[in-house]
């Protein structure tokens, strides 16, 4: 009986091990065969680098929930902006900044609040720019959309695309969307 338990628990740990391999998990490769003492398993797996993010709040006051915020992932920020209150609702405000892994911007969206528009938290409106940029911090392009807090983003204005070398290539337009709640 003991056999077919061990038996039944390696297949399912081949299983799962094989498995994973094309899953978002890193490939875990077994560097020493199982030891089976006294009926038990035991496997020894090298360590895997783990990715550590971590956000810290700067807050405006004790009780209000705007403020800025920064998240590390592994030491390095990958991202910062501000948030403010409207209507009771923590809304991103301002220029939110975006880095790759090596801390490099790779874009930047400044949300621009419709207060005008904002009757509750959920009916807050807002239009974002969204600037990208090239790996050496040249602009990329320039996109613009419309938002709100319960609704997707719509594509609004005069985009424009650039080269590498920073020279417009490109332009595409699209229509401004009258924001009734």
């Amino acid at each position: 009986m003991k056999s077919k338990k061990l038996f039944l628990l390696l297949s399912l740990l081949t299983l799962f091990i094989f498995n994973c391999k094309n899953s978002q998990y890193p490939k875990v490769d077994i560097s020493e065969e199982p030891v089976i003492e006294n009926d038990e398993l035991e496997i020894t797996i090298p360590q895997v680098k783990q990715i550590t993010d971590s956000t810290v709040y700067h807050y405006d006051t004790s009780k209000q929930m705007g403020g800025s915020w920064t998240t590390y992932r592994n030491g390095i920020v990958i991202e910062k902006g501000q948030t403010e209150e409207v209507n009771a609702c923590f809304i991103y405000s301002g220029i939110q900044y975006y880095y790759d892994s090596t801390g490099s911007l790779k874009q930047t969206r400044d949300y621009v609040v419709r207060k005008e528009l904002s009757r509750s938290c959920h009916e807050t409106g807002f239009n974002i720019l969204e600037k990208n940029y090239y790996q050496d911090g040249v602009l990329e392009s320039e996109k613009t959309f419309q938002s709100c807090v319960e609704c997707e983003e719509f594509k609004a204005g005069i985009w424009k695309f650039y080269d590498n070398q920073g020279k417009l290539i490109k332009t595409k337009g699209y229509g401004w969307r009258e924001m009734k709640f």
